[in-house]
């Protein structure tokens, strides 16, 4: 179980980490009786540690589903959220698809010696050990609009002041489809207050651009206008 920084469905080494604190439990195909093990014995869930890895064993031939709890804060990527294949035996891909606020594998078919191959992430072919599953964490994106009395493009509190009245929109990366949150709603446009203030929240990961529309008889500070750089931070 891992954080997907980017929210692509894959473990991306140097960006991405796995994820400590998450649920795991294993069910039986139909996704909703606890799961046995051969032994006729409950499964426990386990929680993930800093590795976040996860491991059932002692399993009888069959089918199983895989649910999987993220910590608080976090959320199952969404590049796969209608179409994921634990079956496919690929190693550090997103699992989860997410159905009534639960985060599940799909059906994973357990055989004697049909499972993976060493190579992929298993030593025999005894286990299925790709079985992964990705949570972002929902990001936030704004500050300050401000009326620029030096036209320096630079806040100057002895100088400048917030500017209220400007409304504040944002888009996807492309700077025409209007942007969506982390739940697929529409982003509202903001309209600044006394402190010049905007956030949008519930972001997925991912390209946006802010488009700000200022009040009447005010325009864009001249300094950079045709090279704004928003990821200087």
């Amino acid at each position: 179980v891992w954080e997907d920084a980017a929210n692509n469905g894959v473990f991306d080494a140097g960006t991405d980490a796995p994820l400590a604190g998450a649920t795991v439990s294993l069910f039986a195909g139909d996704g909703t009786t606890p799961a046995a093990d051969a032994n006729g014995n409950p499964v426990a869930a386990q929680t993930t540690l800093a590795d976040g890895l996860y491991l059932f064993t002692n399993l009888a031939p069959g089918q199983y589903v895989v649910r999987a709890t993220p910590p608080s804060g976090f959320r199952s990527s969404s590049d796969v959220s209608t179409s994921a294949n634990p079956n496919n035996d690929t190693d550090n891909d997103d699992n989860g698809v997410v159905s009534g606020g639960v985060v599940a594998s799909g059906p994973v078919t357990l055989s004697s010696h049909g499972e993976p191959p060493a190579g992929v992430d298993s030593d025999d072919t005894a286990g299925n050990l790709s079985v992964d599953f990705g949570f972002y964490q929902p990001l936030r994106l704004g500050d300050i609009v401000w009326e620029d009395r030096t036209n320096d493009g630079f806040f100057d509190p002895e100088f400048d002041a917030p500017l209220a009245g400007a409304v504040v929109s944002l888009f996807a990366g492309d700077g025409t489809t209007p942007a969506v949150d982390a739940d697929g709603n529409a982003v509202a446009s903001q309209t600044t207050g006394a402190d010049g203030l905007y956030l949008f929240t519930n972001l997925a990961p991912g390209s946006y651009v802010v488009k700000v529309t200022a009040p009447a008889g005010f325009r864009s500070s001249s300094d950079g206008e045709s090279t704004p750089f928003p990821n200087n931070d």
